[in-house]
């Protein structure tokens, strides 16, 4: 089974590299994120084309961090990734990320300041955050909900 899939893996990799060399750009997204579970962190890397007027999306890679997240270390583990599928940084439009100035400098570095630009559903989210955090009666629910959550987490019961 492993190696039908491994087979199907590369047949749909080479396809979508002679998709990427024919289309004249591509949009990304980009995020590190930490399982908090197991403590270790990803990042990950998606890419947005248009293809006979439909919108694509390609996960170009999830690679598990082995080392400090770096403005550095972000620019070698993006740059990696693009070079597997074949991408210059020239195809790249765009590219959106959270605020984190390890990522926002490495992108910027890459791809250069015009091209990086703030995910607007990620500022959403911390505002609301804020807002429910400044509600006293929110927030104790909240509080005890994460202990409810915590609590199963670690139970080996499930």
């Amino acid at each position: 089974m492993t190696g039908i899939l491994k087979d199907k893996y590369f047949y749909l990799a080479e396809k979508l590299k002679k998709t990427f060399a024919k289309i004249e750009g591509l949009s990304m997204t980009t995020d590190i994120w930490t399982d908090t579970i197991n403590t270790k962190s990803y990042l990950g890397l998606t890419a947005y084309y248009i293809e006979e007027n439909d919108i694509k999306t390609a996960i170009l890679g999830v690679h598990e961090l082995d080392s400090n997240h770096t403005s550095d270390n972000v620019q070698l583990w993006i740059l990696e990734m693009l070079n597997e599928w074949d991408l210059p940084t020239t195809k790249i439009l765009a590219v959106i990320a959270d605020g984190a100035a390890n990522i926002k400098s490495a992108l910027t570095t890459i791809f250069g300041g015009s091209k990086v630009m703030h995910c607007f559903a990620h500022t959403l989210n911390l505002v609301v955050l804020r807002a429910l955090d400044n509600i006293k009666e929110v927030s104790e629910i909240l509080k005890k909900l994460k202990g409810i959550v915590t609590f199963f987490k670690h139970s080996e019961c499930i």
